[in-house]
């Protein structure tokens, strides 16, 4: 399940949108989902999802077993030392539950609002994900580069070093150029549906045939994560008041309460 915490909603104010949803994500380890994600997006009602470690860390309380991940952290537009340290502290209050995903981000007006300026946001990725990588497995954050000057620190907690991050690090690559930058990572791949499936079935291979051990496994899709389980599917069935050709999950989970979209909205394209 992806949790995108989008306002399109008649009458209907931000918190109250946000707490439903979340609340979607605590009811997701009931229905048998295996994992639950978030976005980050900031500024717009597009998805009011600002810090989706934090909001991980708020499931992680509420849940016992279901995978919690981030679906992606934007690495230009956060600190690699921050990242490591949220994500570590997150891995204690959820052993080996995290899912760490890692994206680039796509909207001008989001870089704008950060004052980063877009066309480094390849560079800033490239140099903070193995910063991150390094990081949240031997504890301690390091780095020379021309975007992140970091001298050498430790972080407490420190990482459980008898856990394994092996499995449990996603890039995120909607775009060409990010396919190979994700299989140089070593991590699994992650996409989200916007092609037909074969488009992005192809993407995974391509990184499956050109990235190394571990990450060869990538090319086994994330659909598992964001399949509908039975019971949830009955539900839907019938509890539906409409229906819709979106395929997000907000717009699936306002279906089923029968609330009002706002009539028109530009198509937005989801991180890179």
């Amino acid at each position: 399940m992806l949790l995108v915490f989008q306002n399109w909603i008649e009458n209907t104010s931000d918190e109250e949108v946000f707490q439903r949803e979340l609340s979607w994500g605590v009811l997701a380890e009931e229905l048998g989902f295996d994992s639950v994600w978030s976005a980050e997006h900031h500024f717009d009602d597009y998805s009011m999802c600002p810090d989706n470690l934090q909001i991980m860390a708020y499931l992680a309380g509420k849940t016992t077993h279901i995978k919690l991940g981030t679906g992606a952290v934007i690495l230009p537009w956060n600190d690699p030392l921050r990242v490591v340290e949220k994500a570590v502290m997150l891995d204690h209050m959820a052993p080996g539950r995290v899912l760490l995903g890692m994206g680039r981000g796509l909207a001008k007006m989001e870089y704008e609002g950060f004052r980063v300026d877009m066309n480094e946001s390849r560079q800033r990725f490239d140099e903070a994900a193995p910063m991150i990588m390094a990081g949240i497995k031997n504890g301690y954050v390091e780095n020379d580069g021309p975007m992140y000057r970091q001298p050498k620190v430790n972080v407490r907690p420190g990482p459980n070093q008898e856990r394994t991050w092996d499995g449990r690090m996603f890039g995120v690559a909607m775009s060409p150029d990010s396919i190979p930058a994700v299989a140089k990572l070593g991590v699994q791949l992650m996409t989200f549906m916007q092609y037909p499936f074969e488009v992005h079935g192809g993407a995974a291979c391509t990184v499956k045939s050109t990235a190394p051990s571990p990450a060869r496994r990538c090319c086994r899709t994330s659909s598992t994560a964001m399949r509908t389980p039975r019971r949830l599917s009955a539900s839907l069935a019938s509890t539906s008041h409409a229906t819709s050709s979106r395929s997000s999950s907000t717009t699936t989970s306002l279906a089923r309460t029968g609330v009002r979209r706002r009539a028109t909205r530009p198509t937005r394209s989801v991180p890179t």
